[in-house]
């Protein structure tokens, strides 16, 4: 068997003559500019100027779904996790101090090129 040939058009055309259900598989810029997506509520803003989310697609009407609250920073909570773990709240600022927490790079943290 060749090779397939013909972009996500060519396919989803002849998709729908012959009665298969089928959609493009589409990049998150694409998802997030779609004037469907938009529409139907699957573009939501989490009002921090980051990337959006994807809305979540099974709707109920007793039971909307809303976002509750947005994703922590890269970190953020890094120290309420390690907290439920048992770690002790003096490791903690030790482990900041040390530069393991928070992103930044210990002085003496040794590395190697790969």
């Amino acid at each position: 068997m060749g090779a397939l040939r013909g972009d996500a058009a060519y396919w989803l055309e002849r998709l729908e003559a012959a009665g298969v259900p089928a959609a493009p598989i589409l990049t998150y810029d694409r998802v997030y500019a779609n004037p469907q997506a938009r529409a139907r509520g699957m573009v939501v803003d989490t009002g921090n100027g980051s990337t959006p989310l994807l809305g979540n697609p099974v709707r109920m009407s007793l039971t909307p779904w809303q976002l509750r609250r947005r994703a922590p920073a890269l970190g953020g909570d890094t120290a309420a996790v390690l907290e439920r773990l048992g770690v002790a709240p003096a490791e903690i600022v030790d482990l900041r101090r040390l530069g393991v927490l928070d992103g930044k790079e210990s002085p003496h943290a040794h590395r190697q090129d790969r």
